[in-house]
């Protein structure tokens, strides 16, 4: 059977990548019951940056007609390379289709691995 048939829609990559990332698994689709579920996997390849305090880390952003009807929670974690420690941080999807995640307390991290998910209804 056709999954279009059935209302579902391939997955596709999250754009734009921002700079400094690396893109690893991303994908976002719409399933049956007009969930769309977002998975995000980044790896950040700049410069140690330690002073990026609460700023957000914008992973990518949803297309038209993935847009979730008000801001959405998610879940991540991250873990720097050489370090075993996986730490939880937070971040959410906002109105206008940015997924991010706060920047964690001790800042960006050269080969740091971020990863996010999260689910929501969209917007008709």
């Amino acid at each position: 059977s056709n999954k279009a048939d059935k209302g579902l829609l391939p997955e596709y990559n999250l754009q734009p990548v921002p700079a400094d990332w690396t893109p690893g698994w991303s994908a976002y689709y719409k399933d049956d019951f007009g969930v769309v579920r977002v998975h995000v996997s980044l790896n950040y390849t700049g410069a140690d940056d330690a002073s990026s305090g609460k700023k957000q880390l914008v992973l990518g952003v949803l297309p038209e007609g993935y847009r979730p009807r008000y801001t959405v929670e998610i879940g991540g974690h991250f873990r720097i390379a050489g370090e075993t420690e996986v730490q939880t941080v937070y971040g959410g999807i906002g109105n206008d289709g940015r997924v991010f995640l706060w920047a964690p307390g001790a800042g960006i991290k050269a080969n740091m691995r971020v990863c996010a998910m999260g689910y929501f209804i969209a917007a008709h």
